[in-house]
């Protein structure tokens, strides 16, 4: 990856991006009779912020981002790299462990700039911050901020007035103004799968999978639908995607670069740009569409002609987001 870092211009900070612990119990019950269902796959969102970083001239390591590591693992990688900063992504079950962490952290003597971001914080960002003692959250997109952060922290500077943050302060929280969503969404670097381990120990869902190994994409970000149960503190509500042209660049570098035999897209729905998923199938079709793919797309967009398009193109299956089967609990 060529970096400011590697050209020798800039030497900026050490970033540590990692997924806390978390009890697989927590989200499958007690049984564990799910386990062969799991689905342990890259974080994107950390790769996406390791590219980012890395092209601004920082120094990062992703630590284990497949399976959510253990708290003591992570330590023990923050003794070895010695980061400037540890940057966390959370989901609700990862909170179980993030005070273990802050202890274990304590006790091995090591104090760094602790970062949050990801789902939870985005979405309970005053109440994540209260009542765990985070440097500084991230609140909706990360790439920009966390290079504003560590921006900050090479010039030891406070983190007041970062757009998009939360700090603690006065016994409350004050947030930075909101950040704009990143658009055109070409402007950041693909996911750094080079800091990533090999696709081969993924563990994506059998289900949804016919080659081995397999590479997941994101083209797209934010969704214009209102569904009551879902969370958009994240991406927004404005639909913004990846040019089709870099979306082929990044599928066919994972196949030549990572060895990827299929490709999982985990767009909220491929289709919402009618056009664009035209131009993308027909691209594929063109550069002769050996490998095969996955998405996920809404039913009021899979109609027949879309479908054999998507068919020609590699695409053998489709997932739709059926919440009910009931026409009272769906209005």
């Amino acid at each position: 990856m060529d970096t400011l870092l590697s050209r020798g211009y800039y030497h900026g900070v050490r970033i540590l991006l990692t997924i806390p612990t978390v009890d697989n119990r927590s989200y499958m019950g007690s049984s564990y009779s799910m386990r062969f269902a799991d689905n342990f796959i890259p974080s994107l969102g950390l790769g996406y912020l390791a590219a980012t970083l890395a092209k601004r001239g920082h120094e990062v390591k992703i630590h284990n981002p497949v399976v959510p590591e253990s708290v003591e693992r992570i330590v023990e990688e923050a003794e070895r790299w010695r980061p400037d900063a540890i940057c966390l992504s959370l989901f609700t079950p990862h909170m179980r462990s993030v005070k273990q962490l802050f202890n274990a952290l304590g006790e091995a003597g090591r104090r760094l700039v602790i970062i949050a971001g990801g789902p939870h914080m985005s979405a309970l960002p005053e109440d994540t911050m209260l009542r765990h003692p985070f440097d500084i959250g991230v609140v909706g997109e990360g790439e920009e901020t966390v290079c504003e952060i560590a921006e900050r922290i090479d010039r030891k500077e406070g983190f007041e007035g970062v757009a998009g943050t939360a700090i603690r302060a006065d016994g409350g929280v004050v947030f930075g103004s909101a950040r704009p969503l990143i658009d055109p969404l070409d402007r950041i670097p693909p996911p750094a799968r080079d800091l990533m381990p090999p696709l081969r120990t993924h563990k994506p869902t059998p289900a949804s999978i016919r080659r081995f190994p397999l590479a997941v994409m994101i083209t797209s970000r934010g969704c214009p639908y209102g569904c009551a149960f879902c969370d958009r503190a994240v991406f927004g509500a404005t639909y913004r995607a990846h040019s089709p042209e870099y979306v082929m660049t990044e599928m066919e570098e994972s196949v030549s670069k990572h060895g990827a035999k299929e490709t999982r897209f985990f767009d909220d729905d491929i289709a919402i740009d009618r056009e664009r998923a035209e131009t993308l199938a027909e691209m594929m079709i063109a550069r002769g569409a050996r490998t095969p793919w996955t998405c996920n797309i809404s039913a009021k967009a899979a109609d027949p002609a879309l479908m054999m398009l998507f068919k020609r193109a590699g695409c053998w299956q489709v997932l739709f987001g059926l919440e009910s089967g009931s026409d009272r609990v769906l209005k």
